[in-house]
């Protein structure tokens, strides 16, 4: 139904003193009203819903309108305490609710609020509890999630010893394949590099990421293998990880580990000074790149060839220019 009609459903219920099935009224209207980016007149509703749901006992849609509400207020007030303190009282709510994923989907979304204000430890307790619902509701899949971003917040915080403990603890119940846990056990073999701490070996993530056919997983494993590889001098290597990561980004279309491969591959050309492979390189970026996601997305390939003919001068660039060319006459 349009929002004029469920506003005229409400009153005609507000009339009838059914409060029940004025506040169901109003929350349709709520979301009818953002169809109409009427978001004044959404708010509205939502805060009379959940006043409504309040006085009937109803905690679970109190919960849920309360959360709509810090929704709807974070993306037209950014930032406005209201939205802390929507969250706070749909928190509560859940809880009289009995409702640990409700719970939980509240505590996530506060963590997230409490990140972008850099309250990193504030938002670290939060994740800290979804995890630990997640855990006793045997969701395996979305509590390594969690961990993942909790592991992430307490390194924000200056934590990392503490980042590498909750990376372990997300390795226990989970498929050692699925695309979460290989992620997983990347960010805890470099994050344990950093540390000094003894975790198994890219390559055998690798295998793994190949075998199950995540190739978001194994473009990012190569690109990284890459870089070890280039700083260890052995540019060969280096170069024959790049190459297959530039085909795990095609494989999976990611523009970003396509364009990270092709500028690391470039690299190692010029540290070989293989001129015209680093030419091949940047155009077959910027045509793939344009391919995928039109023109503009090549601008910064462009960007950087035009670096490169700054740094070999424009004779010397205009000489590989000739080379590259002939290729396609």
């Amino acid at each position: 139904m349009s929002a004029a009609k469920w506003a005229a459903e409400a009153a005609t219920a507000r009339a009838l003193g059914e409060s029940g099935r004025e506040a169901r009224a109003l929350s349709e209207y709520a979301t009818a009203a953002i169809g109409d980016r009427d978001v004044v007149g959404a708010g509205r509703a939502l805060e009379r819903a959940a006043a409504l749901f309040a006085q009937l006992g109803d905690n679970a849609e109190e919960a849920k309108t309360r959360y709509g509400m810090a929704i709807l207020l974070a993306r037209v007030r950014p930032g406005h305490a209201a939205i802390l303190e929507n969250l706070g009282l749909a928190e509560s709510a859940a809880r009289r609710a009995g409702d640990p994923r409700l719970v939980g989907r509240v505590l996530d979304r506060q963590a997230a609020l409490l990140c972008g204000q850099q309250r990193y430890a504030d938002a670290a307790a939060k994740l800290a509890e979804v995890a630990e619902i997640l855990e006793r509701l045997g969701d395996h899949e979305n509590r390594l999630d969690t961990l993942r971003r909790l592991a992430m917040l307490v390194q924000l915080a200056g934590q990392p010893e503490r980042a590498l403990e909750l990376l372990a603890a997300a390795m226990v119940g989970g498929a050692p394949s699925s695309a979460q846990m290989l992620r997983a056990r990347l960010e805890l073999q470099l994050l344990g590099r950093q540390l000094g701490a003894t975790t198994e070996s890219l390559e055998g993530i690798l295998a793994d990421a190949v075998k199950a056919g995540d190739h978001g997983a194994a473009g990012y494993l190569q690109l990284q293998l890459a870089g070890d590889a280039i700083q260890g001098g052995r540019l060969p290597r280096g170069a024959w990880y790049t190459a297959e990561a530039k085909k795990s980004a095609l494989e999976c279309t990611d523009p970003i580990l396509y364009l990270l491969a092709s500028m690391m591959l470039a690299e190692i050309q010029e540290k070989e000074d293989d001129r015209l492979g680093v030419l091949n390189t940047l155009f077959t970026c910027k045509a793939t790149l344009e391919d995928l996601l039109g023109q503009s997305a090549a601008t910064p390939v462009l960007a950087v060839i035009h670096t490169v003919e700054q740094r070999w001068g424009e004779e010397a660039f205009g000489a590989v220019m000739e080379r590259y060319r002939a290729q396609f006459r």
